[in-house]
């Protein structure tokens, strides 16, 4: 039989039978498409995991000062540091923090019930420039600015708020910091980097170091810095912030997040992946199904093609063929399904879409492949009809 006799065969096959073909066609479709999306999507959230481990790891430098800096006369930063560190070329923004360890933090005023509503956690004395560098966002009231930097104001962490069940910030609620009052102005609800903020207090650093300077027992320095620039930046920030005794600084430089952001992606390809192979497997199994369904209904046409001459690799190429002409169109079909499927998925999470620029190639391809590997047992089956025997069953 020749190749075109084939293929005009194989082709009246696919034709004459389409409800079988588009439910086959379907069932490669979607698992092609599944398996190009999901291989899309992997892709894409990688991207994604590598643009976020970038923005939020490693754009971070902190400066702490050191037990004999924070001691000693004149604080533990020299006038002006903060300033310094803005100037660092890199840096896009600094801030200037210090943790104190208050004796209670309670709703109600010192007194024998107090300690019913107290929290052992910290207060942070911070800068305005603080909200900015932890990317402080509001659920209720706002934020403290230079021009309350001498009042006694404050800004509560929602974990904090929550614990020590605060009232709306709308009827002024008021804090004891031990036995310093202060009216709640805000409610931090998220951070876009360190969390420590929400299950703690911020008040303005002024007021802070005029009534628990005692009670200081860390100070800290911390820029923002472009991307690419982190390590340069955690060179010079020591001297820039206190020139004089640079060994009074410790700074912390932010992790590499290659070794984390690779086990994450891993870990997401790896599930994603064998999510899409379980998928080909599924759209495999269907294929077969209903190629073996397509052998027995048709054994009355084997048998007539065999008494009339037909050998048993041109009943086996015909039903190939179907096959893989069925794996080649469900593959194309799935291919720009999934391609959509991706588009969309970037689209609704505003990310980026990535796609390796052969999978839309070669996944018909794979189609092909499927159809051909699924055919192959009804193929055979095909071959083993009697053409005697398909005539009884009549």
């Amino acid at each position: 039989m020749k190749l075109a006799r084939l293929l005009h065969e194989a082709a009246s096959g696919v034709l004459q039978r389409s409800s079988r073909s588009i439910l086959t066609i379907i069932g490669t479709a979607l698992g092609i498409g599944g398996f190009v999306a999901i291989l899309g999507v992997t892709a894409t959230a990688n991207g994604q995991i590598s643009k976020d481990f970038d923005a939020l790891s490693s754009t971070v430098v902190v400066a702490d000062a050191t037990e004999e800096a924070l001691y000693a006369p004149g604080g533990p930063f020299p006038e002006g540091a903060l300033e310094r560190a803005q100037g660092i070329t890199g840096v896009t923004r600094s801030a200037e923090w210090r943790s104190i360890a208050p004796p209670s933090i309670s709703v109600l005023p010192p007194g024998p019930r107090s300690g019913e509503s107290e929290s052992s956690s910290s207060v942070l004395a911070v800068s305005p420039e603080y909200w900015a560098f932890i990317g402080a966002e509001v659920a209720e009231g706002r934020l403290f600015d230079g021009a309350l930097g001498d009042y006694p104001v404050a800004v509560v962490g929602r974990e904090l708020a929550k614990n020590l069940k605060l009232a709306a910030v709308e009827t002024a609620p008021t804090i004891y910091i031990g036995r310093v009052p202060v009216t709640v102005v805000g409610i931090a609800a998220d951070t876009r980097g360190d969390s420590t903020l929400l299950s703690s207090i911020a008040i303005p650093q002024a007021f802070a170091l005029r009534h628990f300077s005692s009670s200081v027992t860390g100070a800290s320095i911390g820029v923002n810095t472009r991307i690419g620039a982190s390590a340069a930046v955690s060179e010079q920030l020591a001297m820039a912030v206190n020139a004089r005794y640079p060994e009074r600084v410790r700074v912390v430089p932010p992790p590499q997040p290659s070794i984390a952001r690779d086990q994450v992606a891993a870990s997401v390809q790896t599930l994603l992946l064998s999510l899409a192979l379980i998928t080909l497997l599924v759209g495999a199994v269907g294929i077969t199904n209903s190629a073996l369904i397509g052998v027995l209904s048709r054994a009355p046409e084997i048998g007539l093609r065999r008494a009339l001459g037909a050998m048993p690799r041109h009943i086996a190429g015909q039903f190939l063929l179907e096959s893989a002409v069925r794996g080649l169109l469900g593959g194309a079909i799935g291919t720009s399904i999934g391609v959509i499927a991706i588009v969309g998925v970037a689209a609704a999470q505003q990310w980026t879409p990535v796609l390796h620029p052969l999978v839309p190639v070669l996944a018909p391809v794979a189609g092909l492949v499927i159809g051909c590997l699924a055919g192959a047992y009804p193929a055979w089956r095909a071959t083993r009809i009697d053409p005697l025997d398909a005539f009884r069953s009549l």
